[in-house]
């Protein structure tokens, strides 16, 4: 299956010692992120492609255990500061990374180098000990990376089991031991999703690609047909009967209730008009 995934960046980490805010700091970040559910930090990034919404990896390298050991989001375009260590090196580029996981390296088991170096899959293609941080991930390697990762996480004690890969069988809603009580979402099932119905909005038939171009490509939010966090447990979903594509303000206004309205309930209060600048149709909703 020809799923597709955002441009996904490789932001690294050295270990070095006098990289205080990420040594001894670490495990205020883990715990920031489990009592939260969210923790933002600042990565150097190589590539000025990067943009709000791509996926972020992050390896740790130098002395000791290497791999990965940390994802995200980015959250903000690349902007200019000053260089970490030296200010007389001049300003770097920056991004903003949303973090979903992160692990001790030096207590945890990470996802190794090694495994993804001597994988026999297209793992191996990606040069992981890479000297520059906020690299772009091949693209023909991202679906292999995020299969292993999800894989890593589901199989280690970090979080219990999500997904059983070998009957092709997508898990939801288990309450991850290292995220609090945040349910997780599983991406294999958002993108078998995708493939089945596209990324037209459910409800009010909005393309992004089609209005913005290549910038609007593969952006959608995916709806769960009954809200995971009303479920209170793992469960096995069907990508197809239990979500749908959905554009942000319909998703929005599908939870403007306790009990979500349904997709159809939703088509029924739209009024349709006109955009005469754009030449286009849109929507707007009854009271």
């Amino acid at each position: 299956m020809d799923y597709n995934y955002p441009p996904t960046y490789l932001f690294t980490w050295n270990a070095e010692p006098k990289h205080g805010k990420w040594g001894s700091d670490l495990e205020k970040y883990i715990e920031q992120l489990s009592n939260t559910g969210k923790f933002t930090d600042t990565w150097r990034c190589a590539n000025k492609s990067a943009t709000v919404g791509d996926r972020a990896f992050l390896i740790k390298l130098g002395e000791g255990k290497k791999g990965i050991f940390g994802s995200g989001y980015i959250s903000s375009e690349p902007f200019k500061e000053k260089h970490w260590t030296d200010e007389n090196k001049g300003d770097v580029d920056y991004v903003s990374i949303d973090f979903d996981v992160l692990i001790n390296p030096v207590k945890d088991e990470i996802l190794p180098i090694d495994f993804l170096k001597n994988s026999q899959s297209v793992l191996a293609n990606q040069h992981w000990s890479t000297q520059s941080s906020g690299i772009e991930i091949r693209k023909e390697v991202v679906p292999t990376l995020e299969e292993a990762w999800f894989t890593f996480l589901n199989n280690s004690h970090i979080n219990r089991r999500l997904v059983d890969f070998t009957e092709n069988k997508f898990m939801e809603g288990s309450r991850s031991e290292f995220l609090s009580i945040r349910f997780e979402r599983n991406p294999h099932a958002r993108n078998a999703c995708l493939e089945y119905y596209g990324y037209t909005c459910s409800v009010c038939d909005f393309d992004f690609q089609e209005f913005y171009g290549d910038i609007g490509r593969y952006f959608i939010h995916v709806h769960h047909m009954t809200p995971v966090g009303s479920i209170g447990k793992e469960y096995q979903i069907n990508p197809v009967e239990d979500l749908r594509p959905v554009c942000p303000n319909c998703h929005a206004m599908l939870h403007k209730r306790t009990k979500p309205f349904s997709i159809d309930e939703l088509k029924s209060r739209l009024i349709k008009k006109q955009c005469r600048k754009w030449n286009t149709t849109y929507y707007s909703f009854r009271k």
